[in-house]
C-alpha cells in the first residue's frame, strides 16, 4: 500500500501533461505479480480518461514513445510523451481475452514480436549472467536440488554450443493478462513497458505455456510473414524455454506470487531437463 501511495504522489507531484489536462482522479493498473506500479487510469477533472505511464526514466519513455510509433497498430493509441510520462488513449471497444480466444490468434502475436525484433535497438543482455544467477537462487533457497541444478546447467551449457543467441527488442511479458481484443478479433498489446533488449524468442517461450502446439505452429507462421524464422530451431526454442521457465520459477517461489501456477512450472522445469 505504501508503495502505492508513493507512486501515487509522484504522479500528482510531477503533474504530467498539465498544460493539456488536469488530473481529478488517478487509479493504478496494477496486477499481483507486477514489481512495480508504473500505469494508471486517469480521469481529468472534464471527464476524460486515459491511460498514463511512468517509465522512471527519459530514456526509457523516449523507447516506449517509438515502440508505439512504429508499430502503432498493435497498441491503445498513443497520445503524446512528457518527459518521463507517456499517454495512451483508454481502451473502450477492446475486452480481455480468453484463452481459447488467445489460442485462435497466435498468428497475429507471431506477427507483433516480429514486427517488434525489426525495430532498430542498442543494448546489451547479460543472460548467460542471469540464468546462472536463476538457477542459484532456485538452489539456495532449496526449491530445486543439486542434482536438478546441475542437469540445467549442463543443458544450458549444451544449448549454448549449439545455436547462436540473437538479441533485440522483445515482447517479454507476452500472456492473455497483457492481450485485449475486440468483436473483429483484433489484438491489442497492453503492457507498453512490457518489451525491452532481450534475447529473441523469450516472449514467444512465455506465450507456450498457455497455448498448444497447434497455436504455437501459427505464431510461428505469423512472426514468418514478417521477420526471417530460421533461428526458431528446437535448440533455440529449447534454450528460451529453459531460461524462461527458471526465471519464472524463481521469481513466484521468491516472491510468492501465483502459488497456484507454481506446481506446473516445476513440472515445465523437469520436463525440460530430462
Amino acid at each position: 500500500m505504501e508503495k502505492l501511495e508513493h507512486d501515487i504522489d509522484k504522479v500528482l507531484t510531477d503533474r504530467p501533461f498539465s498544460s493539456k489536462m488536469e488530473i481529478g482522479d488517478l487509479k493504478p493498473i496494477s496486477a499481483d505479480n507486477a514489481i512495480s506500479c508504473e500505469a494508471f487510469f486517469v480521469k481529468t477533472k472534464d471527464g476524460q480518461e486515459f491511460k498514463l505511464r511512468d517509465c522512471g526514466t527519459v530514456e526509457r519513455a523516449k523507447m516506449i514513445e517509438k515502440i508505439v510509433r512504429k508499430v502503432p497498430k498493435y497498441f491503445p493509441k498513443f497520445l503524446g510523451r512528457d518527459g518521463e510520462y507517456v499517454l495512451f488513449e483508454k481502451l473502450k471497444s477492446f475486452r480481455d481475452i480468453t484463452n481459447e480466444e488467445l489460442r485462435a490468434n497466435t498468428r497475429q502475436l507471431g506477427r507483433l514480436c516480429a514486427e517488434i525484433n525489426n525495430i532498430e535497438s542498442e543494448g546489451q543482455n547479460r543472460h548467460i549472467h542471469f540464468f546462472e544467477k536463476q538457477i542459484t537462487d532456485l538452489l539456495d533457497r532449496s526449491e530445486i536440488d543439486k542434482k536438478s541444478h546441475d542437469k540445467a546447467k549442463r543443458l544450458h551449457k549444451h544449448l549454448l554450443s549449439k545455436i547462436d543467441v540473437q538479441l533485440a527488442l522483445e515482447v517479454f511479458d507476452l500472456h492473455g493478462g497483457n492481450i485485449m481484443i475486440n468483436d473483429k478479433s483484433k489484438l491489442i498489446f497492453v503492457d507498453d513497458g512490457g518489451i525491452e533488449h532481450r534475447v529473441k524468442g523469450m516472449g514467444f517461450a512465455k506465450l507456450c505455456s498457455v497455448i498448444d502446439e497447434k497455436a504455437e505452429k501459427e505464431f510461428v507462421e505469423g512472426y514468418k510473414e514478417i521477420e526471417d524464422g530460421s533461428h526458431l530451431t528446437g535448440d533455440y526454442m529449447k534454450f528460451v524455454h529453459l531460461i524462461e521457465v527458471v526465471r519464472s520459477l524463481a521469481f513466484k517461489t521468491r516472491r510468492g506470487t501465483a502459488p497456484h501456477i507454481v506446481p506446473s512450472e516445476r513440472d515445465r522445469f523437469y520436463k525440460l531437463i530430462e
